[in-house]
């Protein structure tokens, strides 16, 4: 499927989305489909305080969620909407609980690296579906062609927002997709050790949900949406590298 991710560039970031400037910010998505109810229980998206929508996220623990930082980095994140399946005509979702405090990894900076933030609630989420996240219990070496899905609310290719959850297949891809870059194109910053390349069109809005691998019946979060390249090319942060950090921010922040 050739769609989703907030289409990230390089070096700044534009308020009100979640999204870098550079060079696919103007991409649609191309492909998907709307996600069957109840598919997704632990997607979460994270909305200002009106109601727009910013970024995905993945519901980790009663009060924890995991996005990418970039999405919490000079924006306006006000609520977390737990369990969301659909915007409009009406908002079809488990619960939405108003965000307490923030937490992003302490490396990240404006080039993209440690792309990857914990946000904690206010209050415990109305639900018990929780992602399971790789690293967290074993860790799983994603190889090249490993199936793949990606979850989200980002530009279709009438050019705006869908109004129910997208999902589309796809695969991981071979390092060098997400390295070697087209003649005058910035740095990608890419590193295999925590990140992992995927091939999606990606586009605004999908920032920071997961990235899923399905073992049996269970889905794994093996990655998140940080940042877009090139026609079927999409760089995620690899959630295996910062299985400790993740526990370690929860536990000290209880």
């Amino acid at each position: 499927m050739n769609r989703l991710v907030c289409g990230l560039g390089l070096a700044a970031f534009l308020t009100g989305c979640g999204e870098w400037t550079g060079v696919n910010v103007s991409k649609k998505i191309v492909g998907g489909e709307p996600a069957p109810s109840g598919q997704y229980p632990f997607y979460a998206a994270i909305v200002e305080e009106d109601g727009s929508h910013l970024c995905g996220a993945a519901l980790i623990a009663p009060r924890w969620v995991l996005t990418a930082e970039h999405c919490i980095y000079r924006q306006a994140p006000h609520s977390v909407s737990i369990g969301l399946e659909q915007y409009r005509p009406t908002v079809i979702e488990k619960d939405r609980v108003q965000i307490q405090s923030t937490y992003g990894h302490p490396q990240f900076d404006d080039s993209g690296r440690y792309d990857i933030a914990l946000i904690k609630l206010e209050r415990a989420a109305n639900s018990d579906a929780f992602l399971k996240l790789d690293g967290a219990e074993s860790q799983m070496e994603p190889g090249v062609g490993y199936p793949v899905t990606l979850i989200g609310f980002g530009r279709t290719e009438t050019g705006y927002g869908p109004d129910v959850l997208y999902e589309g297949h796809g695969q991981t891809l071979e390092d060098k997709a997400c390295i070697e870059v087209p003649p005058g194109y910035p740095e990608t910053h890419f590193n295999p050790l925590v990140n992992l390349c995927a091939g999606y069109n990606q586009a605004p809005g999908d920032s920071g949900g997961p990235l899923l691998y399905k073992s049996g019946s269970e889905y794994l979060e093996i990655g998140l949406v940080s940042r877009s390249l090139w026609m079927n090319a999409g760089q995620y942060t690899r959630v295996a590298y910062f299985a400790d950090w993740i526990k370690e921010t929860m536990a000290a922040n209880p």
